[in-house]
C-alpha cells in the first residue's frame, strides 16, 4: 500500500508540473515533491515503525484527493479566476502595472545596517535576560529549560509572550526576511561589496536568534524555505521568466538535503538538546516520514471529537476570539505523541488538522481556500511580473508564508500562519522593507532609483 501511495504522488506531481508549464516552486508542484520526500522516508523505515500493521487505505485516499483538491484550487484561479480579474481590472481602466523594472543591486547604506546590527544586539541581549530570569541556568541549558517550560506556546511557535521584549524580537525576526531577500537579490546581480553582504548576512542570522533562543530549528528552517522561493522568483525576474531552472534546482536540492540532514541532526547538540540513540539518517527519517506514517496510525485510532471549533487547524483564530470574549482558547496547539519505532513523534502532515476540526468534506474546503490564497499570491502578483518595487513587496510576504507549504507533507501550518502574529510580521516586514528602500546609497549610480522608490512609495 504505501508503495501505491508512493505512485499515485508521483503521477500528481507529473501532471501539476506539466499544468504548471514545469514551474517546480508553483505551489502544488513543490507540495508534490514534498509528500514524496516525505513516503520515500517512511518506506525507508516503514518495517521497523508498522509492526506488521498495512498502511491505512484511507489514509492514501484523503492524502491523494486531498492534493487533487490543492491543484484543482490553484488550476482554477490560474485559468479563471486570475483572467477575470484583469478583464474586470481592464474594463475599470485599471489595468496591472507593475511600475518601473529595477534591475540592480540594492544599495543599502552599510552605516544604517550597522545600525539596525547594534540595535537588533541590543534586542537579544534584553530577551536573553528576560529568559535567564525565567529559566535560570546558564549557556544553552537556559534555552533548553525554557523551552520545556511551555511558555513558547504561542501562536507564533517558537517565542514567548514576553511584552515589549518579545514584540521587539517579532520586528528582528521581521528584518532577517528582508535582509535575506535584499541578500539573494544583490548575490543575483552579482553585488561586490563584501562588507554589506557580511552585514545582511549577520542580519539573517540575528534575526533567526528567536529559534535559538528556545531551543527550536523552526525559525531556520523558515528562513531556508524563504532563501529557496526568493531565488528562484528573482533568478527568474533577471531572466525575464524565459529559462527554466527546474533541473538545476533539482540537483541542487538533492545535495543540500545530503548536507543538511546531518546539519540538521548536530543542531540539537548544538542547541542543547539530546538526540538520542538515534544516527542523522534516523533522526532525518523521523522528522520527514513520520508524518505520513503517523496519519494512517491517527486514522486506525483518532483522537475523538473536536472539542471546539478549529481548535487544531485555526489555534491562533481561537485566540483572538478568547481576547475578544467571543471563546475559549484551544489547548491544541500542540498534538499528541505517538511511537514510532524506539522514537516518538507528534507530527500528521498537511490534512489531519482540518480532517479533525472539519470531517472530510470541510478539509476538503480548507485545502481548496489554501490553495486559492496561494495561487492568488503567486500566479496573481509574482509570476511572470518584472522586478520592481510593488512586487518585491509580495515577494518577502510570499517568502515568509512559503513555509506553509515548504512543510506541508510534515505539518498544517495554519495554527501558526493564520494568527495574529503573523499578521504582525508581515507588517513589520513591509515596514523595514520601506526603511530599507529610503537608505538606499545615492550615489550617481543609484539616484535615478531612490528617487524612483521615494516616488512609488508615495
Amino acid at each position: 500500500m504505501i508503495y501505491i501511495l508512493l505512485i499515485f504522488e508521483l503521477l500528481l506531481l507529473s501532471m501539476t508540473y506539466i499544468f504548471a508549464n514545469r514551474d517546480l516552486l508553483s505551489p502544488s508542484v513543490f507540495m508534490c515533491v514534498m509528500y514524496i520526500v516525505s513516503t520515500i522516508f517512511m518506506i525507508l523505515n516503514y518495517s521497523k515503525w508498522s509492526a506488521g500493521r498495512e498502511y491505512n487505505v484511507y489514509a492514501i485516499i484523503i492524502i491523494v484527493t486531498g492534493i487533487l483538491v490543492f491543484m484543482a484550487g490553484e488550476m482554477l484561479y490560474r485559468f479563471c479566476l486570475r483572467n477575470i480579474r484583469i478583464v474586470l481590472k481592464k474594463k475599470g481602466k485599471r489595468a496591472i502595472v507593475d511600475g518601473e523594472i529595477v534591475k540592480s543591486v540594492i544599495d543599502v547604506k552599510v552605516g544604517f545596517l550597522v545600525a539596525a546590527i547594534v540595535v537588533e544586539i541590543m534586542i537579544i541581549a534584553a530577551y536573553y535576560r528576560q529568559i535567564l530570569d525565567i529559566a535560570g541556568g546558564s549557556g544553552f541549558e537556559v534555552f533548553v529549560i525554557y523551552r520545556r517550560l511551555g511558555i513558547s506556546r504561542m501562536a507564533s511557535g517558537d517565542i514567548s509572550s514576553l511584552g515589549i521584549v518579545s514584540q521587539l524580537m517579532d520586528i528582528l525576526t521581521a528584518a532577517g526576511y528582508v535582509g535575506e531577500y535584499i541578500l539573494v537579490n544583490n548575490f543575483v546581480y552579482k553585488d561586490k561589496n563584501k562588507k554589506r553582504t557580511v552585514l545582511l548576512s549577520l542580519l539573517v542570522l540575528l534575526g533567526a536568534a528567536s529559534s535559538v533562543m528556545s531551543a527550536g530549528r523552526t525559525q531556520m528552517l523558515m528562513y531556508v524555505a524563504a532563501f529557496i522561493i526568493y531565488y528562484w522568483i528573482l533568478w527568474n525576474q533577471k531572466n525575464d521568466w524565459k529559462k527554466n531552472l527546474s533541473w538545476k534546482f533539482i540537483r541542487i536540492g538533492m545535495v543540500l538535503l545530503l548536507i543538511g540532514i546531518p546539519v540538521f541532526y548536530n543542531m540539537l547538540s548544538l542547541l542543547g538538546r539530546t538526540t538520542g540513540s538515534t544516527n542523522a539518517l534516523e533522526q532525518a527519517s523521523v522528522y520527514l516520514g513520520s508524518s505520513i506514517f503517523l496519519f494512517s496510525e491517527y486514522l486506525y485510532s483518532p483522537t475523538g471529537e473536536p472539542v471546539m471549533w478549529g481548535e487544531e487547524s485555526l489555534y491562533g483564530v481561537r485566540k483572538i476570539l478568547a481576547v475578544l470574549g467571543l471563546g475559549e482558547v484551544s489547548t491544541s496547539y500542540n498534538l499528541e505523541f505517538r511511537q514510532v519505532g524506539t522514537g516518538h513523534s507528534n507530527v500528521y502532515g498537511f490534512f489531519r488538522r482540518p480532517l479533525h476540526d472539519f470531517g472530510i468534506v470541510g478539509m476538503y474546503v480548507f485545502v481548496f481556500i489554501i490553495a486559492l490564497f496561494f495561487a492568488w499570491l503567486y500566479h496573481g502578483h509574482i509570476k511572470g511580473r518584472k522586478n520592481n518595487l510593488k512586487t518585491r513587496r509580495w515577494v518577502m510576504i510570499y517568502g515568509y508564508l512559503f513555509y506553509w507549504i515548504f512543510i506541508s507533507s510534515i505539518s498544517q501550518y495554519s495554527a501558526n500562519l493564520i494568527s495574529f502574529g503573523a499578521v504582525k510580521k508581515i507588517i513589520a516586514i513591509l515596514l523595514i522593507n520601506w526603511l530599507m528602500n529610503v537608505n538606499c546609497r545615492r550615489t550617481q549610480t543609484s539616484r535615478e532609483k531612490c528617487k524612483r522608490i521615494n516616488l512609488e512609495m508615495t
